[in-house]
């Protein structure tokens, strides 16, 4: 039962994966992809040179002799091929069966937002077992993001920290308005330090970049691994580019007509299966009883006691010393906390057994 209910199974690869591409995005996704100062050494602001007819393949830091990393330039616009450039970093896994090699994947984390070059340096042998030792794995942080050319709306760390400052999920009209008020400052920002580069980080953009990655190490056509938000780009590109497309493998699929139609149908799509998942954590938790879930034994069914949790909590916080981040206080849980507190959890169900101890 311990392999099928996911209290007290071993980790799995897909979870070892999502876990390294997500440990960033822990507390809001947004921060991770526009929340860059101006004073951060990932690529320039004023980027200039040639676009790369080559990938630099060097060491990486910390080395490894499986891993090689690089930086290389692309056109900020697509369609201005010999214009302005921006850096993306790049990062490669070389095949543990290099006898057997078939040839080069590249895989995507998801977010919008999170590092790819973190997924393939984050975990090397889950991704070298995902493909099962016979390809190259090539992954990037995309466009805007992390060490590529990033967007950035805060002039220093100081100024982001306070902008940030007890954010968390509005579960009130009211907290939903000043989230709003505080959506439309945060692109203002966005706009007067980046509004050169925002215009250019679409999903098209980015599936423009993985296909001059594609031809950069000299695959004729696309073997690529998506995850999440990953299976978008996956979908576009192969809508943009389906006579180039060798296998996809997409994990967490996205809608694309959701996603594409409005932000809130994406947002919608993208949490509708979530009370399905949580809703099967207590079912599996109060089958594998005491032993094996925390939540489980007791006069109260798991699902009773987490609907007691927050109803107590939409009713006012708790006292919660020492609280962890991605918490909003360390001295106390809010309803809001709790509600982000489930966001990694429910990915992976071997992290569900720590999640009903709460730890």
């Amino acid at each position: 039962m311990a392999g099928s209910s996911g209290f007290g199974s071993d980790s799995g690869v897909v979870r070892r994966i999502l876990l390294a591409a997500t440990a960033l995005a822990a507390a809001c996704a947004v921060a991770l992809s526009a929340g860059g100062v101006a004073g951060a050494s990932a690529g320039s602001t004023h980027s200039a040179g040639a676009v790369s007819d080559s990938i630099p393949w060097g060491g990486c830091n910390p080395p490894r002799e499986d891993l090689q990393c690089a930086r290389i330039r692309v056109p900020l616009d697509w369609d201005r091929p010999n214009g302005r450039t921006i850096r993306l970093a790049v990062i490669r896994h070389l095949a543990s069966k290099p006898n057997q090699r078939i040839g080069t994947a590249l895989v995507n984390p998801g977010g919008p937002g999170d590092t790819g070059v973190g997924l393939v340096s984050g975990d090397p042998e889950g991704i070298d077992e995902l493909v099962g030792g016979r390809f190259d794995v090539v992954s990037w942080d995309p466009r805007g993001t992390n060490a590529s050319t990033r967007t950035r709306c805060f002039e220093n760390r100081g100024s982001e920290a306070r902008f940030w400052a007890g954010v968390s999920i509005p579960t009130t009209k009211a907290a939903s308005k000043r989230y709003r008020r505080k959506s439309a400052s945060l692109a203002r920002r966005c706009g007067r330090l980046s509004g050169w580069l925002l215009p250019h980080i679409s999903t098209a953009d980015t599936v423009r970049d993985m296909d001059y990655l594609r031809q950069l190490v000299g695959e004729e056509k696309l073997t690529y691994i998506g995850f999440s938000y990953g299976t978008y780009i996956g979908e576009t590109y192969a809508n943009m580019f389906p006579d180039r497309v060798r296998a996809m493998l997409l994990d967490g699929v996205i809608d694309p007509v959701k996603a594409a139609k409005s932000i809130e149908s994406n947002v919608a799509m993208s949490s509708a299966a979530t009370d399905g998942v949580f809703d099967q954590f207590l079912s599996l938790c109060e089958s594998a009883g005491p032993e094996r879930c925390a939540l489980a034994g007791g006069s109260e069914s798991p699902a009773e006691l987490v609907d007691g949790l927050f109803a107590r909590l939409k009713r006012a916080p708790l006292p919660a010393p020492g609280a962890k981040p991605p918490l909003t206080s360390r001295e106390k849980l809010t309803y809001s906390d709790l509600l982000l507190s489930q966001f990694n959890q429910l990915r992976g169900p071997d992290l569900w057994p720590g999640n009903a101890r709460g730890t």
